[in-house]
């Protein structure tokens, strides 16, 4: 049993298992800025959601140097790294669904 304040929990439950990392590279008309610090998260969508919220804010501070975030993209891969979507900035600043989920 694993203790957290308030609930104790099997150690086969969800809730004690370690959860996955995953990693926000940025894909710009220069290249691809590497994440290789990554965030623990509960899952890929919450990954995408992640990703998704920051991209209007990550635009503005583009836009004040002079950079046209339109044309770049998030890459969120797995620890072992494994693209497991492309998130194109135009889907958040332009409010509508065009990113690309790549199943294996």
């Amino acid at each position: 049993m694993i203790h957290l304040p308030g609930a104790w929990l099997p150690e086969d439950s969800p809730a004690s298992r370690p959860m996955p990392q995953f990693f926000f590279h940025l894909r710009t008309l220069q290249g691809l800025d590497a994440d290789d610090i990554g965030l623990e998260l509960a899952d890929a969508e919450t990954a995408y959601l992640c990703a998704y919220e920051a991209i209007p804010t990550m635009s503005a501070d583009y836009v004040q140097q002079a950079h046209d975030p339109r044309q770049f993209e998030f890459e969120i891969t797995d620890k072992v790294g494994r693209v497991l979507f492309e998130l194109p900035f135009t889907e958040a600043l332009e409010h509508r669904p065009t990113g690309r989920l790549l199943r294996r």
